[in-house]
């Protein structure tokens, strides 16, 4: 696929990571599904061919915590922030990943000390979801896991937010048959269940974990740690504490395409937050004139912590007209950020290159053929610098690698 812009002629080739089957990458990835995540193996091959091992890689925006998560995986250090409570917790369990002993030793201290909880307080858009039993347990865990202090309960509450609702069909899961990426509103799954006379799953919390976390340490996790965090992007300093990224891969909120409080009420009630509330925090109303400006902010504060020689990748779709001028209208985001802001920013805008991928992999198909695929049709790739003649003398590879081998203890280089 052919760029529309490489300066620095980095000849990146999308076709790459497309040619990867669909579910590659660590399982650790898996633990909790996410709206609007890229695969890792995106940046895994950005991470490959511009890093080496022992840099920093910075995703300010990081979701679910991919980018760093992988970067970790790849014995870099994986910085990743982001304001929502569900993705901090998300990436804070893969980038500060527990032993399995301490894990399976916390996981049986909790399960012998389970005792039957009082659920009468409970609001029925839970209690139709789950069995008195599954309520319970949840109930207790909701209240015993100190997973803002402790890094083994935090990643016990990423494997309970990703069983929180799926295929009840399968032991990965609790609820009710619903999606597992997203929660329908609780008017919808109320009549769905009456519609189709719906039974609650008997699934025991305690096994749906340990299924989950045997699935998400199938392969060896390695001993290179990151770190986390829930801050905005404008205080991009703290969270690098003096460091400088040699790579930030990216991919800051479209044109309010997401509410994810809304769709995230059922995880949200586990970790006792209001939706409303997360989506205020995360207000994204942005007009495209406001977008832009957003995003000038953003790049000039990634220009802060990026090194002289360093690559900044951010990726942003193109949505459809109701979110922009008109109805009929679509907007491309980086062409957009391109033509606005090339001569406004402290980044050098050097590449953009469009992304095209498969309708029928995205989340929205689930809604039928008529809406499918027309949200974010492709992404299109941003490449920004601070120094072109400082990246033009580095030496990067010429193309991704797809092995995925343990890092050897010798080469970890962070501390937690």
């Amino acid at each position: 696929m052919k760029s529309t812009l490489d300066t620095l002629n980095l000849r990146i080739k999308p076709r790459a990571w497309h040619a990867q089957r669909a579910r590659w990458g660590h399982p650790i990835h898996t633990i909790c599904s996410y709206m609007a995540s890229f695969p890792p193996k995106v940046p895994h091959y950005f991470i490959h061919r511009f890093t080496e091992v022992g840099d920093t890689v910075l995703d300010p925006f990081c979701g679910r915590g991919t980018t760093p998560a992988e970067a970790c995986l790849m014995g870099r250090m994986g910085i990743g922030s982001d304001l929502n409570p569900i993705a901090y917790v998300l990436t804070k369990a893969k980038v500060q990943s527990p032993t399995k002993k301490n894990l399976l030793n916390r996981l049986s201290d909790l399960e012998s000390g389970f005792r039957p909880q009082d659920t009468s307080g409970l609001p029925s858009r839970i209690t139709m979801l789950y069995t008195k039993k599954t309520q319970q347990q949840l109930l207790y865990l909701r209240n015993e896991l100190d997973y803002r202090k402790r890094t083994v309960d935090n990643f016990i509450m990423a494997l309970v937010l990703g069983g929180m609702h799926g295929d009840s069909g399968k032991p990965s899961y609790m609820s009710i048959p619903m999606p597992n990426t997203f929660s329908m509103s609780p008017k919808y799954v109320r009549k769905f269940i009456r519609t189709h006379k719906l039974k609650r799953p008997k699934h025991d919390a305690f096994d749906v974990i340990r299924h989950r976390l045997k699935r998400a340490y199938k392969e060896k996790i390695p001993p290179t740690k990151g770190k986390a965090y829930q801050k905005d992007i404008r205080h991009i300093e703290s969270i690098m504490r003096g460091k400088k990224a040699d790579l930030i891969f990216t991919s800051p909120p479209y044109l309010k395409v997401i509410k994810y409080g809304k769709l995230n009420w059922i995880r949200l009630w586990m970790m006792d937050m209001e939706p409303s509330g997360l989506d205020g925090l995360l207000d994204d109303k942005h007009t495209v004139p406001k977008y832009m400006n957003f995003m000038k902010k953003t790049i000039n504060s990634l220009a802060r912590v990026l090194k002289d020689d360093g690559l900044c990748f951010v990726v942003v779709g193109q949505v459809s007209g109701h979110r922009g001028p008109g109805r009929n209208e679509s907007i491309e985001l980086g062409n957009r950020i391109y033509e606005t802001l090339r001569n406004e920013v402290d980044l050098e805008i050097v590449g953009l290159l469009n992304d095209r991928y498969d309708r029928h992999m995205k989340v929205s198909r689930i809604w039928g053929k008529k809406k499918m695929g027309k949200a974010t049709k492709y992404d299109q790739i941003l490449t920004l610098c601070k120094d072109i003649k400082a990246v033009k003398k580095k030496e990067f590879k010429k193309r991704g690698s797809w092995r995925r081998v343990p890092i050897p203890h010798s080469q970890t280089t962070l501390q937690k």
